[in-house]
């Protein structure tokens, strides 16, 4: 019977030992696979960040070709209407001198833009103190129209100066 005992006893201690070994076994098996979780989580999380920045970078590539199309055919266009760079002159415009409300007014409203020409304006400037004017030397042609008699009947004294384009 201590016979039977000590192998029972004997028989305990072999089934603690494989269960020990087999713990042992599991911890390193579970502690390795964790350790790869662990690892490939972080390395889910970069590339999520990275298909984020993609994708971003996606949209930003089709808004951009959707914004070179639409200037390609804008040129497209503006060419097919002859608004090449080419084929404009440009007329400067400078004026300084008094005159009355009424010419001022003609005058301004030459400076609209038409089909045919653009007025591009640099200065505008009108003073109402017509004793500031300094009146061009002699020699120099006068920048009045003819239809302006002498600087006592005019309003205003008009600056302007400006460019038209004119195309050919």
């Amino acid at each position: 019977m201590t016979r039977m005992a000590d192998i029972t006893i004997f028989r305990s201690y072999i089934v603690t030992g494989i269960l020990a070994v087999f713990f042992l076994l599991s911890a390193c098996v579970f502690f390795t696979v964790f350790n790869n979780y662990s690892s490939d989580h972080k390395k889910l999380q970069a590339l999520k960040g990275e298909l984020r920045v993609i994708m971003i970078q996606q949209k930003e590539l089709k808004r951009k070709k959707r914004i070179v199309t639409r200037v390609a055919n804008f040129v497209k266009r503006a060419t097919s209407y002859g608004l090449e760079k080419d084929r404009w002159t440009y007329y400067d415009v400078e004026i300084e001198e008094p005159m009355t409300f009424h010419k001022a007014e003609q005058i301004l409203s030459q400076t609209l833009s038409t089909s045919s020409y653009f007025y591009k304006p640099m200065v505008l400037h009108m003073n109402t103190d017509i004793t500031t004017y300094k009146k061009p030397e002699q020699n120099q042609p006068s920048g009045r129209s003819a239809d302006s008699k002498s600087i006592d009947g005019q309003d205003v004294v008009v600056k302007l100066k400006g460019a038209f384009l004119v195309q050919h």
